[in-house]
């Protein structure tokens, strides 16, 4: 008797990428971005939304975006959910971002970070820049995606952001 070839899966594993998107951030251009990033590798993603203070608005309450990162956070789920993206886990982060990345860095052990903020007119590369400071830090990959500034909410003040509450749907 002969004995049965062993059938094997060819796939090692996931290719784990962490998406940092501020609060502030048009989530279909995020999603957009990403899929154009990411089109040739089956990824598993962790979605990461800091509660990054903007300007003087928020002085003296360092909770006050956090019902904005939550709301981001719920409508880029659902936009991943919809386009079929696989999502491992989803959190809102701390209101200083290198410290909201390192600690999901930490937990996640991702392969790549993509990191969106507004794209910039003029493309620097600094040493000291929040891609630089985490690439260090946590020794993954960092890739910065500009999002244009047509796609960023345009904010004069403050935002009223409301606690997002289980089983409603943000705004």
């Amino acid at each position: 008797m002969e004995p049965q070839p062993t059938i094997t899966s060819r796939r090692t594993r996931w290719h784990r990428v962490t998406v940092v998107a501020e609060w502030d951030l048009d989530p279909h251009a995020v999603l957009a971005a990403t899929l154009a990033h990411d089109r040739d590798r089956s990824s598993l993603y962790g979605l990461l939304v800091p509660a990054a203070l903007h300007g003087l608005d928020w002085a003296g309450e360092p909770n006050a975006s956090k019902p904005c990162a939550e709301h981001q956070l719920a409508q880029l789920t659902r936009l991943f959910d919809q386009a079929g993206v696989a999502v491992q886990e989803g959190r809102v982060g701390d209101p200083v971002s290198a410290a909201a990345i390192g600690d999901a860095a930490y937990d996640w052990s991702p392969d790549e970070i993509l990191l969106f903020s507004r794209k910039r007119r003029i493309a620097l590369s600094h040493p000291l820049s929040l891609s630089r400071r985490i690439e260090r830090a946590t020794g993954v990959a960092v890739t910065r995606i500009g999002v244009s500034a047509g796609a960023r909410r345009r904010l004069r003040s403050a935002p009223q952001c409301q606690p997002l509450r289980i089983g409603t749907a943000p705004r």
